[in-house]
């Protein structure tokens, strides 16, 4: 074999160093409280999605635009691993319910996803037949995602093996990541359109319309659906049937980020500079607050408080019942990737690459 010949099998192959001897331990969404303070701060060596990192009660995991999965201690910050992974890892990571196996999303044209053992160091599978953007989730037997090309695909969590597909439909195309809603999955296009699916079967159970452009994820919870759109709206849905129950829609066409369900309020990024809490149980608006820079990114609740990201290098704690400020740090980059809270820790993905974590002060 020539020599460049054996250099790209190599290079397609993919490397890692992830072999931790251990699982990733359980999701934990404990969130620290008021005064923070830096923890650790490590460069990942690759820029980040929309999407945010992966909290466990030992490690953060981030997927990075080189293709590469970082896995980094909790506490110390130290880096325990590195996997590569071949193609921009734009979206969503799953993780096993024991913890062993992670399921990393690519966005290329040629992309796919791959099951890696994080314990023993190795692939269990890979699947490569389109690009995904938005990311994954893992039900209960199965891995599902949606692809640029505007498929929704489940796959046996064992092998990889095709369970149900769901075909393109015209020329729409998934920006943002599946939502688990108990055994089944929920999807929104690019087109507006939002759909539960029968996370067994893939048929549809009801479909519904946004007003717009979704590029955000939807959030589920106590058997709502709400839904943000690229022109300015959110729309709250009813989880059994999918009717619309309210919606709101900004006069400009802003990009709205994900919403945060913190009780009876929503915490809603908007592009204007603004985060706006929303009742759920009305859509009507009980606070707003208005910073310096966009708000793209999606916030978090950390007990009674919201925090934000800026793309003005901003880190942000307002008061979740009135919007006032209480707390602010400046960072080294903008936040574009939703915020995550676990392990009593607060983290953000910071441009141009840095993972940071803020926790309780001492």
């Amino acid at each position: 074999m020539r020599p460049v010949a054996l250099l790209l099998l190599v290079a397609l192959a993919g490397c890692s160093t992830i072999q931790l001897g251990e699982t990733l331990g359980d999701p934990n969404a404990t969130a620290p409280t008021l005064p923070l303070d830096l923890l650790w701060e490590r460069d990942a060596d690759g820029a980040f999605g929309p999407s945010p990192a992966q909290v466990t009660d030992r490690y953060v995991v981030v997927g990075t635009r080189n293709g590469e999965v970082v896995v980094i201690d909790r506490e110390s910050g130290r880096i325990e691993g590195t996997g590569e992974f071949g193609d921009s890892v734009e979206g969503q990571l799953a993780v096993s319910p024991d913890g062993e196996t992670i399921y990393v999303p690519t966005a290329e044209q040629d992309g796919g996803v791959v099951a890696y053992d994080v314990r023993r160091g190795r692939r269990v599978w890979r699947w490569l037949d389109g690009g995904i953007q938005g990311g994954v989730v893992r039900l209960e037997s199965t891995v599902v995602l949606t692809t640029l090309d505007g498929r929704v695909v489940a796959l046996t969590a064992d092998d990889g093996a095709v369970a149900w597909e769901r075909p393109t439909s015209g020329t729409a195309q998934y920006q943002s990541a599946p939502v688990r809603l108990g055994g089944d999955v929920l999807v929104a296009d690019d087109r507006g359109r939002v759909v539960r699916i029968d996370g067994a079967t893939g048929t549809e159970r009801w479909r519904a319309e946004a007003g717009g452009p979704v590029y955000a994820a939807p959030a589920v919870a106590d058997g709502a659906v709400y839904v943000s759109t690229t022109r300015g709206g959110v729309v709250r849905l009813d989880a059994e049937t999918g009717s619309a129950v309210w919606s709101i829609q900004d006069e400009q066409a802003l990009r709205v980020s994900t919403a945060a369900i913190g009780g009876d309020v929503l915490a809603v990024g908007f592009s204007d500079g603004t985060v706006r809490g929303i009742d759920v149980a009305t859509g009507a608006e009980q606070w707003r607050y208005r910073g310096e820079g966009s708000v793209t990114a999606a916030p978090v609740w950390i007990g009674d408080r919201v925090a934000v990201g800026t793309l003005d290098k901003r880190l942000v704690v307002i008061d979740g019942a009135t919007g006032g400020e209480e707390w602010s740090t400046e960072l080294r980059g903008r936040v574009k990737s939703a915020l995550a809270v676990g392990g009593g820790l607060l983290v953000a993905l910071v441009e141009p690459r840095h993972v940071v974590a803020f926790h309780t002060a001492p």
